[in-house]
């Protein structure tokens, strides 16, 4: 079952504004971009909801899902206070399942070096012009990274069960803690888990302090179907349990994000 995406609220000057669920990854290969999109992509109604490319190293999540980009992070970047919630929607890229994206420019030479105050002000116009929206952060830690952090309503931390994986996300964990963000405000997900680990989600909680929203079961059939046909995971393989846990998880993250208690904005 899917939960609706919030409404927008009202923010401190009276704007509608919605949500910002950070979705980051404990250490590269984890998964995080491909869950990104497909926990955004299963959010109802579709149409509430924006994913930001937010990878300013290499980010190419338009090239995940083979979509024409018609704009970019790095025009609307540039934009500064130009940006507004008109220019920000007539740059993103419409998914055919409803759900809008922009990501990062193909041509690695145009990839920009962003401050947090540019990440805020670019989260900041994106919550007016929807519900809800799923920032992509990747897992390189700059200036851009723990401004989405400090922005976000909502942080997802994914990581998989290896041990060095497991040990980033601790780490990560308390650099979370360090920039004011609440653990309340965190949840974590254990992606490509098998039913033979070693480690149980028991153990795996103890080892985080902190128990997972979910386990992620690993389908690495399904994963390459929809990398090499440019799909979401649901399209190449609807009846797979990933596709199912996914879904409900985005019901779970969605509910908590209408009963998180709003950031104020930048």
């Amino acid at each position: 079952m899917m939960v609706a995406a919030p409404r927008s609220l009202e923010g401190s000057a009276g704007l509608a504004r919605g949500r910002v669920l950070a979705v980051v990854g404990a250490k590269g290969g984890c998964g995080s971009s491909m869950l990104a999109l497909n926990l955004a992509a299963a959010m109802e109604p579709p149409e509430d909801v924006c994913v930001l490319d937010l990878e300013f190293t290499r980010g190419d999540l338009v090239g995940f899902l083979d979509l024409p980009p018609r704009g970019s992070i790095r025009e609307a970047v540039e934009a500064g206070p130009r940006l507004d919630t008109a220019l920000l929607r007539g740059s993103v890229t419409v998914h055919p399942a409803g759900f809008s994206l922009l990501g990062q420019p193909y041509d690695l030479r145009e990839l920009l070096r962003v401050d947090a105050r540019e990440v805020e002000h670019l989260l900041r116009v994106a919550t007016e012009a929807w519900p809800v929206v799923v920032a992509d952060c990747g897992t390189n830690i700059d200036e851009a990274f723990l401004g989405a952090l400090r922005r976000a309503d909502r942080v997802l931390v994914v990581t998989t069960s290896a041990i060095t994986a497991l040990r980033d996300a601790v780490r990560l964990l308390a650099l979370l803690r360090g920039v004011g963000v609440e653990s309340d405000r965190v949840d974590v997900v254990v992606n490509r888990w098998r039913s033979n680990e070693s480690l149980s989600m028991h153990d795996i909680a103890e080892r985080l302090g902190h128990a997972p929203l979910a386990l992620f079961p690993e389908d690495e059939k399904a994963c390459r179907l929809a990398e090499e046909e440019g799909r979401l995971l649901r399209e190449g393989s609807p009846g797979s349990r990933l596709v199912r846990e996914i879904a409900r998880a985005a019901s779970v993250l969605t509910a908590s994000l209408s009963t998180t208690t709003a950031r104020s904005p930048a």
